[in-house]
This record gives structure tokens, C-alpha cells and sequence, in this order.
């Protein structure tokens, strides 16, 4: 079974996929994690590489052909890094054998990627629908968790990770708010299934049939 959430930030994706498979995602990094991460690295590098990887990267971008892409508005970093990050998610679908279960899947990284880029709502529904054969056995989960209850979280949590960690006042609600926009858009296009946090506990994961 393959597992995606897709949500806000503060939402609680890694802690509900640590729920469902304990240790499945790690908040901290060991000294071993660290070696290890030039092994993991290079994987990555090997299965981006793949002519499956690649499919996904040009289906990617004939969906943003004669779009204007704005300068990167929360995360620094290219285009291209999110376009070349969700191909290698899509090919490790393709090639895994077991379980995989992912806080922030494909459907997750589209959304994040359009909202760093100021591309719409409509483009991003036409991303994903492009990439239908990617999630297609995949079990894509909407953790649907109100603007005020991420913020919340993201203030307690005090994490500094990411550069999205030190997003605050304004810029941060505007930030959540678009991510609860296109998260809705994307929810009631595709009818991907909702869960929120009063049934977390009790929802059976292995219930949710496929998307798309």
C-alpha cells in the first residue's frame, strides 16, 4: 500500500503517519542518519535519473508551458528542484515493493510547489491531474485542519528546520491561507478523501480506495 497526505502546514501530517507506522518518518537525525545520508542521496540521484523519472518531469512541464512563473515567494529554491523532487517521489512509487507512507506525498509537493510559485489553483488541479498515472494505486488522504489550528501548532512546535520554519506574522497567515485554499480546491476536484484530527484515531487507513 502506498500512502500520501496532503495538508498545511502544522496540519500533523508526520505525526499521523508516525501514528499509523511508528518510526516511519524521523523529526530527529542520528549520528548514523548522517553518515548514511550520502548513500541516500546518491539513490536519489540514481532513480531521478530513470526514463520513468523523466516522464513525469516532462509531463510536469508541458502543464507549465506559456505559464509565467513568478520568483520564488516562501522557499528558496528553483523550480526545478521541486519538479526534479516530485519525479524522483513518483518513481519510488513505481519501484517500491512494500509499504511506503508519506506525510507529504506527490499530490502535497504539486500544491506546495504552485503556492511558492504564485501558479493557480486551476493549474495546479491540471498538474495532478497530468500526473494521474503516478498516483493512480496511491491512497491520497486530505488532512483537513483549520488555518488557526496550524498556526497554532507551528508557533508551539518553535521548529527551525526549514525556511519556511521562520515565516511569522503576516506573512505566515498569508502563507496558511493559501495553502488551505488550494488544498480545498484540490480536495473537492479530485473528491480525495478528508480526515481531521477529532477522527484520526479511529479512521481505517486500509478503507480508502483508489483516486482517480
Amino acid at each position: 500500500m502506498i500512502l500520501e497526505l496532503f495538508g498545511s502546514p502544522g496540519a500533523g501530517k508526520t505525526y499521523i503517519i508516525n501514528q499509523i507506522h511508528p518510526g516511519a518518518i524521523k523529526e530527529e537525525k542520528s549520528k548514523s542518519d548522517h553518515l548514511a545520508d550520502p548513500i541516500k542521496k546518491g539513490i536519489k540521484a540514481c532513480i531521478s535519473l530513470t526514463p520513468y523519472a523523466a516522464r513525469i518531469r516532462r509531463t510536469i512541464r508541458k502543464c507549465l508551458e506559456e505559464c509565467e512563473i513568478a520568483p520564488p515567494k516562501y522557499k528558496p529554491v528553483t523550480i526545478n528542484d521541486f519538479i526534479w523532487n516530485i519525479s524522483m517521489l513518483g518513481s519510488v512509487y513505481k519501484l517500491s515493493k512494500g509499504n511506503v507512507y508519506m506525510d507529504e506525498g506527490v499530490v502535497h509537493r504539486v500544491i506546495s510547489m504552485c503556492i511558492n510559485y504564485e501558479i493557480n489553483k486551476e493549474r495546479c488541479c491540471k498538474i495532478i491531474e497530468s500526473l494521474s498515472y503516478v498516483i493512480k494505486d496511491v491512497k491520497v488522504i486530505f488532512l483537513n485542519v483549520s488555518k488557526d489550528d496550524c498556526l497554532k501548532s507551528i508557533i508551539k512546535r518553535d521548529r527551525h528546520k526549514h525556511s519556511i520554519d521562520e515565516l511569522e506574522g503576516e506573512i505566515l497567515n498569508t502563507f496558511l491561507s493559501s495553502y488551505e485554499e488550494y488544498c480545498y480546491c484540490v480536495s473537492d476536484t479530485f473528491k480525495f478523501e478528508q480526515i481531521n484530527r477529532d477522527i484520526i484515531l479511529d479512521f481505517d487507513f486500509s478503507s480508502c480506495g483508489r483516486n482517480m
